[in-house]
């Protein structure tokens, strides 16, 4: 008997195998091609490998500079938590710092436009496309469009976009406390809202005063020989001063003309300054704050330490174009291109510019250049005759009529700012078929 191998038993086994190795063969074919896909990362792995170990000598050191700080930094947190303890309190007294800071400072001012009409509707229409939070108080069918549709704004390209306010309502009580109010309602409707206006004050809501004429406030923080004098043709019995209070106002001039071309809907003719200024000539943080803010919306709005000159530049013009134009139903270019209004017009422009030369106003302009600036217009109906053409109050009392008191208070004569205010109010008695809405402006 042998010690070989049992042929039988292994034969069996050779039937078991062979078909595992039929199985094998095709994953050879396989595997083949991955080997040589691998070959080629092998050899750009290799360099890498170079570049790594030079770091990791570079940052064996460093570990090495870095646990004694462990150390040294351990006390410091130990030093660190009672002053967290003091802070705490703090924080508690800085928030409402904070966040008054935060409503004159950042990016979302919350104005409420009193008066939304046609210059009202622009500026809050402007600044709501700005980011910021307005609230406009209007009246009728123009604020039933807007609630329904929002408020349309059509730019002298032809341009258009619609704006939806914060809010629109014609209850100012609904507004809540505002950081700035812009009064663009008529001089003659201020003092009918004027005791509704503090329920949008908050300690240092700004209010910016935005009417035609003489302001209420013209002898406050003046300094002149007729400070404290009350303007009887604005602010007859003090309510408006009683209600706004000095300390809140911003002086502005607007020098924008649009025009309510159906409700809702706001045409901008021309213009965009909004020249602004503190009434006892300062540079205040406040007013660079409101500045910045007209600014972001598109608008001129240059700070000037003497707000009266440039009330009176503007108020120069409109004491005899205005009410001549309400008189006659022509526009600025036909007062100033028909010779006998435009003397008209340089004769009552000559009593005010002596009125102002008397209370210490110097003009950078002469009186030729304020007509011709007018002229330059071209065919634009003043606010004034398209209020008497709607049958609607108009300014004259703060545009020609406190004018005329002025000439009174500095003895100078106003022959002709006194028959052209006279025969305006006779014109207004007869046209005007009724009083405005409280909290309206058109």
């Amino acid at each position: 008997m042998g010690s070989g191998v049992d042929e039988e038993a292994v034969e069996p086994l050779n039937s078991d195998v062979e078909p595992l190795r039929s199985d094998v063969e095709p994953l050879r074919s396989d595997v083949e091609p991955l080997n040589s896909d691998v070959e080629p990362l092998n050899s750009e792995v290799e360099p890498l490998n170079s570049d790594v170990e030079p770091l990791n000598s570079e940052v064996e050191p460093l570990r090495s500079e870095v646990a004694p700080l462990g150390s040294e930094v351990a006390p410091l947190n130990s030093d660190v938590e009672p002053l967290n303890s003091e802070v705490e309190p703090l924080n508690s007294e800085v928030e409402p710092l904070n966040s008054k800071v935060n409503s004159l400072t950042n990016d979302k001012m919350k104005i409420c436009i009193v008066g939304a009409g046609a210059i009202g509707g622009y500026l809050g229409a402007k600044l709501a496309l700005a980011g910021e939070a307005v609230t406009l108080i209007a009246r009728g069918s123009h604020l039933e469009a807007i609630q329904k549709n929002g408020l349309k704004l059509i730019m002298a390209d032809g341009s258009s976009q619609v704006v939806n306010p914060s809010l629109a309502t014609s209850n100012i009580q609904e507004a809540g406390t505002q950081d700035v109010v812009i009064l663009t309602v008529k001089a003659h409707s201020v003092s009918a809202i004027a005791p509704a206006l503090s329920a949008l004050y908050d300690s240092h809501t700004m209010v910016v005063t935005a009417q035609n004429g003489v302001p209420w406030w013209y002898f406050r923080q003046h300094g002149g020989e007729y400070e404290g004098t009350r303007i009887q043709s604005v602010d007859p019995d003090g309510i408006i001063e009683a209600n706004i209070g000095v300390d809140r106002v911003i002086g502005c001039v607007v020098y924008p003309a649009t025009e309510i071309v159906e409700p809702g809907v706001i045409k901008h003719l021309e213009g965009d300054r909004l020249t602004l200024g503190e009434i006892d000539g300062t540079k205040s943080d406040r007013i660079q704050s409101l500045a910045q803010t007209l600014k972001k919306a598109g608008f001129k709005a240059p700070i000037r330490n003497q707000i009266r000159t440039e009330i009176w530049i503007k108020l120069w013009g409109n004491v005899a174009f205005n009410p001549i134009s309400a008189l006659t139903g022509a526009t600025l270019e036909s007062i100033c291109q028909y010779p006998l209004t435009r003397e008209l017009a340089r004769q009552m422009m000559t009593e005010a510019q002596a009125i102002a030369q008397n209370l210490g106003i110097k003009f950078g302009i002469t009186l030729e250049q304020r007509i011709n600036g007018a002229e330059n217009v071209g065919a634009h109906k003043t606010s004034m005759l398209q209020d008497i053409e709607a049958g609607r109050p108009t300014e004259i009392d703060a545009i020609v009529g406190a004018v005329a008191e002025l000439g009174k208070l500095t003895q100078i004569p106003t022959p002709c700012i006194d028959a052209i205010y006279a025969s305006v109010k006779l014109l207004e008695a007869n046209k005007v078929t009724s009083l405005p809405i409280q909290n309206s402006h058109k």
